[in-house]
């Protein structure tokens, strides 16, 4: 079973995503209380727990985001909206399992 944590799951696309994922046998969703959503130790562990990453975030978010992950690069997959380019542009660069997804 693949872990997965939607980094901005409160907004419109992370809510869509978790929307789409909900009740499905083959995956588990790593998620913060509302308190810690913006928490940056928390959501780097939660990010550092999953298997697979929604980064929902405007750009400039999406970067501090990946600047929080330890082990990114043993994540086996990385999602970008196609609105943050900047975060895709840099992960790209760097990691072979990227994919930029339009919701």
């Amino acid at each position: 079973m693949k872990k997965i944590f939607i980094d901005g799951s409160a907004g419109t696309t992370g809510l869509r995503i978790r929307d789409r994922l909900a009740g499905r046998a083959d995956v588990s969703l790593v998620t913060l209380p509302e308190e810690l959503r913006e928490d940056p130790a928390a959501r780097a562990e939660a990010l550092n727990a999953a298997d697979v990453a929604f980064l929902c975030l405007p750009d400039a978010a999406a970067v501090v985001t990946i600047m929080l992950l330890i082990s990114w690069l043993s994540m086996s997959m990385i999602f970008v909206p196609a609105g943050a380019l900047a975060a895709s542009s840099m992960l790209m660069g760097v990691i072979d399992h990227v994919s930029v997804l339009s919701v």
